[in-house]
């Protein structure tokens, strides 16, 4: 179930169950056992760059990691804001160098393509408003 969690609510669902299995074993070895298996196994492969609460016990802290895994979304949205920023940019400085006759060469095309600094980006399509040859983009 927790390896198939395509949400953070289905998450929660996940960890709550594991909580009411392991939390009616006495076997304190088996939440430390899932506790590292979801570390290891899920977090990495579901929810890359992130990271659970520092906790030794399932049993320790169950509301904080339902709030950590809660926040998650709003990390995900301003990510998806920032790079959505940046391929605006990179569009507009390809339909501006395009519209204006400036051919890029392909090693100026993949350094546009590889820069996620908005703020870069920004200064070079101001740029490219104004160019006379691609180089004066980079200048």
């Amino acid at each position: 179930m927790l390896e198939r969690a395509e949400t953070e609510d289905d998450l929660i669902e996940g960890i709550e169950a594991m909580l009411k299995v392991t939390s009616a074993s006495d076997s304190e070895q088996l939440r430390n056992d899932m506790l590292k298996w979801l570390r290891r196994n899920v977090l990495p492969f579901r929810y890359p760059g992130h990271a659970l609460p520092e906790v030794q016990n399932l049993l320790e802290k169950p509301q904080m990691l339902a709030e950590t895994v809660k926040s998650w979304p709003k990390e995900w949205l301003a990510q998806g804001r920032t790079e959505g920023l940046a391929e605006g940019h990179r569009v507009s400085i390809f339909d501006v160098c395009r519209l204006r006759g400036l051919e890029l060469s392909k090693k100026q095309r993949r350094v546009i393509e590889e820069t996620y600094d908005h703020e870069q980006l920004r200064e070079w399509l101001s740029r490219a408003i104004q160019a006379e040859t691609p180089d004066d983009i980079f200048a």
